[in-house]
């Protein structure tokens, strides 16, 4: 049932780590991306790190895994804080009604 769950977990970070990747070019030339997979979360690149993490906890049974997993979603979520604190330097208005329309940082619904 882990290796299930842990494989499910994997599979579902690297589809979206996938649709992060191939608009990565646009993000790094310093283009505000608000469409593909940002249109439902603000940052898929750390929620497919998230997802791999809990996904390898899973598929290895390994609490040591799972505890770095915790231990990540602390991390990238201040880490997302910051990244949006410079979004708004950045793009202003934009972002803050993008923050307003996408209102989930991972998870939609969850956080």
């Amino acid at each position: 049932m882990a290796w299930s769950v842990g494989g499910v977990f994997l599979l579902v970070g690297s589809i979206i780590f996938i649709q992060w990747h191939k608009l990565k070019e646009e993000i790094y030339k310093g283009v505000l991306v608000t469409k593909g997979i940002y249109e439902h979360i603000r940052h898929p690149h750390y929620l497919s790190i998230i997802l791999m993490m809990f996904g390898a906890s899973f598929f290895l049974q390994s609490l040591w895994v799972l505890i770095f997993a915790i231990l990540n979603v602390i991390i990238l979520n201040e880490a997302a804080r910051k990244e949006e604190d410079y979004l708004i330097k950045t793009h202003g208005a934009k972002y803050e009604e993008y923050m307003k329309k996408v209102r989930w940082r991972f998870i939609p619904l969850v956080i």
